[in-house]
């Protein structure tokens, strides 16, 4: 299981990222994630999400995990930004690549690898 320390490095180091390369590259780096990510780093709810996160398996057609669309509708609200359902779409993607990208440095292997 990824720490909550690990994650807000990680958090931390995207934010720093995405500041330092949107000037560079607008339109590629989502301002509203690192906006987002900004928010959500305070966030106890999705910060536990982040921890306990298990990645689906690969071909899977899953919905979005509720804590992650009840975290954007929040962020929403709190932050006053507003965005396209395609926006928010998006944001999902970026969040779970996110969370699939700290279980992959941090976490243990949720099922075991045949031989």
């Amino acid at each position: 299981m990824v720490t909550k320390e690990q994650v807000l490095t990680v958090i931390d180091k995207t934010i720093s990222a995405g500041e330092f390369l949107a000037p560079f590259l607008p339109g590629l780096v989502d301002d509203a994630f690192i906006c987002f990510l900004k928010w959500a780093r305070t966030d106890a709810t999705i910060l536990k999400w982040f921890e306990t996160f298990v990645p689906p398996a690969p071909s899977a057609v899953t919905a979005p995990p509720e804590v992650v669309v009840d975290s954007l509708r929040r962020w929403s609200s709190e932050a006053g930004r507003l965005s396209t359902p395609g926006g928010y779409i998006k944001l999902m993607q970026l969040l779970i690549q996110l969370a699939t990208t700290l279980q992959e440095l941090f976490g243990k292997s949720q099922t075991p690898v045949a031989q």
